[in-house]
């Protein structure tokens, strides 16, 4: 399906996208958290809560389409999801897509630990993730900061 683009992009290892999905998570929950400890037993505690948990929601769906293939957690990281006809950033509409899929986790982990590059949601949203700065000049993402690939890369 991808193979034009997965024979000229490295592709991101399981521990970066792992990692990258942890800082999106506590980028999202984070606020939630916060609401629900500050306004704890106030009459601002269910609209707070409320308004922290669709915050949460829309970022995770849509935070690979927001910053051009790159959620806070893959620019931190160096990573980018791509489309993989293309090689372009993954476009709103594809990080609704694979990111919406995060729901069906079973089947993400199947294909995944079973010995795939892509999950679930990237297969049905046709976006691959890779290594930002192995894209090449022609479509670099020059604002990547590859912080903490050292550690994560197997």
């Amino acid at each position: 399906m991808a193979h034009s683009v997965l024979q000229r992009v490295v592709q991101a290892s399981l521990g970066e996208r792992i990692a990258a999905r942890a800082i999106d998570l506590a980028i999202a929950c984070g606020p939630v958290v916060v609401g629900a400890l500050t306004t704890w037993r106030t009459l601002a505690f269910l609209p707070t809560y409320l308004a922290g948990l669709l915050y949460a929601f829309v970022y995770v769906l849509l935070a690979d389409g927001i910053g051009a293939g790159q959620s806070v957690g893959k620019r931190l990281l160096g990573v980018v999801a791509l489309d993989a006809h293309t090689q372009k950033p993954c476009s709103l509409a594809q990080s609704l897509v694979r990111n919406a899929c995060l729901g069906l986790g079973v089947l993400d982990l199947v294909f995944i630990l079973g010995g795939g590059t892509q999950r679930f949601g990237d297969r049905v949203a046709h976006t691959v993730v890779v290594l930002a700065r192995a894209r090449g000049a022609r479509g670099a993402v020059p604002h990547a900061r590859p912080l903490a690939r050292r550690w994560l890369r197997s």
